[in-house]
This record gives C-alpha cells, sequence and structure tokens, in this order.
C-alpha cells in the first residue's frame, strides 16, 4: 500500500513486487521526533519527501546526505524545541502550477493560526474538494503545514503519521509555544 500522504511512486517511491514502497531517493535520513521516526528523503538540489512514522517503514537510510536534508533535520529539530515557526527549504516543485498554487496557500497558513478547507479554498479560488486532495497528497507535512487546515463541523482527518492524533499533537504543540488555545 502506498503512503497515503505521498503516493508519487514516480519521484518518491517505487512500489516492489511485493506490494511494499521502497523510497527511490538518493539521499534519505531518518530523524527522532516527538510525534516518533521522521523520513527526509530528496536529492543534491532539493528535498523530495517527508514522511512521518508509519508510513515509511520499508525506507531505509542512506550513507550519504545532501544540504537539503541536512537542512530540513536541523529546521525540524528547530520546530519541535519551539525554536522555529516556518520553514526555508528547497522543496521539490508540484506537479503543476495549480497544485503550486494550492501548496502556497497552505504554507501561507500562520504558525499557531488555522482555516477550514473552505476559507482556505476561498482565500486561494479554489474549491473545499482540491484543498482536501492537495492536504491528503501533501509531501511534506509539517513544511507544508496541512494540519492547520481543519473540517468545518465534521470529523478531522489527517494522512501523516498516526493521522488525527498526529495532527492533535502538531497544532497543540503550536498553540502552546504561541500561548493560544485552539478550537
Amino acid at each position: 500500500m502506498l503512503p497515503r500522504c505521498c503516493p508519487d511512486i514516480d519521484t518518491t517511491a517505487a512500489l516492489r513486487h511485493d506490494g511494499a514502497v521502497e523510497n527511490t531517493a538518493p539521499f534519505v535520513r531518518q530523524i527522532e521526533s516527538p510525534i516518533g521516526e521522521i523520513w527526509l528523503a530528496g536529492d543534491a538540489d532539493s528535498l523530495w519527501a517527508v514522511q512521518i512514522a508509519p508510513l515509511c517503514e520499508n525506507w531505509m537510510a542512506s550513507a550519504a546526505t545532501s544540504a537539503p536534508i541536512t537542512a530540513a533535520a536541523q529546521q525540524l529539530a528547530e520546530y519541535f524545541d519551539g525554536q522555529r515557526q516556518s520553514f526555508d527549504l528547497p522543496l521539490r516543485t508540484a506537479k503543476s502550477v495549480r497544485g503550486e498554487v494550492l501548496r502556497n496557500a497552505i504554507a501561507a497558513i500562520p504558525y499557531g493560526s488555522t482555516m477550514t478547507y473552505g476559507a482556505l479554498a476561498h482565500s486561494c479560488a479554489s474549491s473545499a474538494r482540491a484543498i482536501g486532495g492537495a492536504c491528503a497528497h501533501n509531501p511534506f507535512p509539517i513544511l507544508i503545514p496541512c494540519h492547520r487546515v481543519l473540517a468545518a463541523g465534521a470529523d478531522e482527518n489527517y494522512s501523516a503519521g498516526r493521522g488525527v492524533a498526529t495532527k492533535s499533537w502538531l497544532l497543540t504543540h503550536e498553540a502552546r509555544i504561541c500561548g493560544k488555545i485552539l478550537i
């Protein structure tokens, strides 16, 4: 089964004959975090994907690393330590212009804040369904903060890590750092 938050097998993972997912990026690094293992994949120029365990159980770290992966590991550590509220990393571009527009709209949600799918869609002349799709297929959870996008009056969902539990932890962490209470 492909990871739900990064199903692009042509860029970040390869489906083995037994159905398991393997990362095919030249550089892969695993870091520990308060929400579990986080895996970073990329090349010398950009970060290709961020995966939060357990969705990366078939990934293997490479012996070497790259500047984008090293920077991502450092910036994520700062985020979890409460020292970073935004990220400045070279991310692999989205597959389409529209995908890049939606990614930028999600990235613009301020740290410690949330938006509903509908409000975010309105802000970028899109639909709530398109925002939901962009969140569900976001290859950069935390960096592109899809955890800050909330359903309006419905059950929450989250494609990364352990689902809603991971989303809740990230929102609570940001609220604590900002001194806010998120509803």
